[in-house]
């Protein structure tokens, strides 16, 4: 077979650094097996594929392998050794997905395979010595001419071939994935032109097919797995038959292999981690437990298996029409479904997705579990999401739920991060109607007990209205979708606060609850002089009420452990300390700014745990375990929050006179006679007087102006506004 033409491609296999060339020991083989091993290695010598091979230095065996159909065996090599050597070619494959979503939709097909494959591909001639292998007994060692299989980047070496042949047809009227070629058209004229294409430019690089495995002017057609018509993507019967036909795994490899064919065809599958979920303790099984399959998961087989037998139909996505984009979060597991309109309005799935949660996310709240059903489905699906418009489709608003965050840290932040790119819309779940709803709510039941509130939602409690005697026809199915309101009310977020001082510093606490329960911890380090505990408690209370302030939060409930203060703020003591008089009309000029009535109430110290280990956490009081926010940070703050509120702390100052440091220096350069330090009268000699200023004296004869106290204040002022330019 002539093969494609060295100079637009050949196999390289360079050797990494470092590596020693390796002979791999002899195996046994019956005789049976040798003979017809001869005979395999006769065909491929008068094929041109190999040749004798002498004075190897990599050496390799042969591992036989009996067809299942024809009982031949094929001859592969064991090139582990030469793999491990060898780099890895980076070239970029096609992604299988949008190849078959690609074919798709199509009404003609012709599917084609390479005849021989890669053997088509000649050795780079310095590196066939590197292709060596022995065969058993007295047949000797022989090296490959072509490309064999097996190789680490046959590959990646195959689809440059292709993609150099075939790259002004891929994506117009061809698909290609290595050696599987399908020519696509609407039309049955058109196909015999895009065939012809491609056939003729088959012929002028002698890229062989094998007619054996070609079908020409069909309707559908097996490609990667997966047959492909022009309603869409459906399951192989042949691979939905090996699951359904699969008896009940009896040790932990049989499982596997179970699991392996199952998860081929997980995108056809709603919610298969929760359908598989009960199998996977089988899987962390150590050799010497015993493998017990039990009526659980017996069950859960069961349930695919009654899936498998009428699959979806699965469609590619159409661009310039929005997706809507399912979402759903259990207390095991996460899913999701991508569906699109059709023509007719119709529904359609497009990909099912589904992952089991790992242990440290099942104690994620049910929203946080929701946005990381987001979060993962926005990774998967990428290349489907981010050029179109997305309707997310969910129990509650989960981009809502992330923006609502005071601070963009922790997880949160790295999934708000991740999902700028996408064009996200929130419908709720309630408003849409349909069969894709209705299945993908059954596949995803989520726990009744699991409630989730929306920042500043409704609650409403409805009252049925019986229909009127006078009201019929189209008045009267009105009448019955009226729902009067009877009462309503918002969900309140929650603030714990509390101080703490000790000698070396003083620290705040905040704890914050929004309506759905979700606690943020706060841990600010006061870091200035004058501080008391009342103060910090007030300190924690006015940075608290701030941060709500800054959310738009409307109601708002205050709990604290101060007696002191949560009575001065009730009216129940007065503010007689004049330090105390700033902080206090600090805190009544925040509450009064509310529309709404703020409730501060007081509660034991035991209550207040969260909100008092923030505040020791900034202080530095010494803890032998943290409970609460483990992960927060602990920020600082440089100046009393009331001096930004135009309040003064209103401390007696006794201003005394500051001793200039010139003013000895100065009074002895001016009289020598006078009396003075030691000391003195050794700085002075680096130091002269020029018209009443003092200058000291570098080493490079410069003269330096000395400055004072205020002179220095002003100085270091101007060079942080930077009045004398960049320092």
């Amino acid at each position: 077979m002539p093969g494609l033409d060295p100079a637009l491609v050949e196999h390289r296999m360079p050797i990494k650094e470092g590596y020693k060339p390796v002979k791999q020991a002899p195996r046994r083989m019956s005789k049976e097996i040798e003979e017809k091993v001869k005979e395999e290695i006769e065909r491929l010598v008068k094929a041109g594929f190999i040749r004798p091979a002498k004075y190897v230095e990599w050496l390799a065996n042969i591992v036989p392998v009996l067809k299942a159909i024809t009982k031949a065996v094929r001859c592969c090599v064991d090139y582990r050794n030469i793999n491990s050597a060898t780099p890895k070619d980076e070239y970029p494959m096609p992604m299988a997905d949008l190849s078959i979503d690609a074919v798709a939709k199509h009404k003609v097909l012709s599917f084609m395979d390479g005849n021989a494959g890669y053997n088509q591909i000649k050795m780079a001639p310095e590196d066939i010595h590197k292709t060596a292998f022995r065969c058993p007994g007295h047949v000797g060692a022989y090296e490959y001419l072509v490309m064999p299989f097996g190789l680490k980047n046959a590959g990646a070496t195959y689809q440059r071939a292709m993609n150099a042949i075939f790259h002004d047809l891929i994506g117009q009227s061809m698909e290609v994935y290595i050696d599987d070629i399908v020519v696509k058209s609407k039309t049955e004229e058109q196909h015999l032109v895009d065939l012809k294409q491609a056939l003729m430019r088959m012929r002028i690089h002698k890229l062989k097919m094998n007619p054996k495995k070609c079908a020409f002017g069909v309707r559908a057609g097996n490609f990667l797995g997966f047959l492909v018509h022009q309603r869409g993507v459906e399951v192989d019967k042949n691979k939905s038959r090996a699951i359904l036909e699969s008896l009940p795994p009896t040790n932990k490899v049989q499982l596997q292999r179970l699991l392996g064919k199952i998860n081929f065809l997980r995108r056809f599958i709603a919610n298969l981690a929760g359908k598989i979920q009960p199998l996977t303790p089988l899987l962390r099984l150590k050799d010497r437990e015993n493998f017990e399959w039990g009526p659980t998961h017996k069950q859960a087989f069961d349930s695919i298996k009654v899936y498998l037998t009428s699959p979806p139909v699965l469609v590619p996505p159409q661009r310039g029409k929005p997706l809507k984009l399912y979402i759903s979060a259990s207390e095991r597991s996460i899913g999701s479904l991508l569906a699109q309109n059709n023509e007719g309005g119709k529904e359609q799935a497009v990909y099912y997705l589904s992952r089991i949660l790992t242990e440290v996310e099942t104690r994620y709240s049910p929203v946080e579990r929701l946005c990381l059903a987001l979060y993962f489905t926005a990774n998967k699906l990428r290349h489907y999401m981010l050029p179109c418009h997305v309707h997310i489709i969910a129990k509650t608003d989960v981009i809502k739920y992330m923006l609502s965050r005071p601070m963009l840290a922790g997880r949160i932040g790295k999934w708000i991060l991740a999902l700028s790119e996408f064009s996200f819309q929130y419908v709720p779940q309630r408003a849409v109607k349909g069969q894709a709803i209705a299945d993908f709510l059954t596949e995803h039941q989520e726990p009744q007990s699991e409630e989730i509130n929306i920042p500043g939602s409704l609650e409403v409690a409805n009252v049925w209205i019986p229909p009127r005697s006078d009201v019929s026809g189209k008045e009267d199915w009105i009448q019955q979708e009226i729902r009067r309101v009877a009462g309503l009310w918002i969900t309140p977020w929650k603030l714990y606060f509390d101080g703490s001082y000790t000698q070396k510093a003083a620290g705040a606490g905040i704890v914050i609850i929004n309506p759905q329960g979700v606690y943020h911890y706060y841990s600010f380090l006061l870091d200035y002089q004058e501080n008391t505990n009342n103060r910090a408690e007030y300190e924690a209370l006015i940075i608290g009420l701030e941060i709500l302030m800054d959310l738009g939060v409307t109601e708002v409930e205050i709990f604290g452990d101060s007696e002191l203060v949560i009575n001065q703020l009730n009216g129940e003591f007065k503010c007689r300390h004049i330090t105390m008089a700033g902080y206090y009309m600090a805190a009544t000029q925040l509450l009064n700014l509310w529309e709404f009535e703020i409730s501060v109430n007081h509660i034991p110290r035991g209550s207040n745990l969260a909100a008092n280990e923030m505040a020791q956490l900034a202080s530095g009081v010494p803890m032998q375990e943290r409970k609460y926010g483990v992960d927060v940070e602990i920020q600082t703050r440089n100046l009393p929050s009331i001096l930004d509120r135009g309040f003064s702390l209103d401390v007696m100052v006794l201003e005394t006179e500051v001793e200039d440091w010139r003013t000895p220096i100065t009074q002895y350069l001016k009289d020598p006679s006078s009396p003075t330090s030691k000391k003195n009268r050794q700085q002075a000699t680096k130091y002269v007087l020029w018209t009443k200023n003092l200058l000291r004296k570098t080493p490079d004869g410069l003269l330096l102006k000395c400055l004072g106290q205020e002179e220095s204040m002003r100085v270091m002022a101007e060079v942080h506004e930077g009045i004398c330019g960049a320092h």
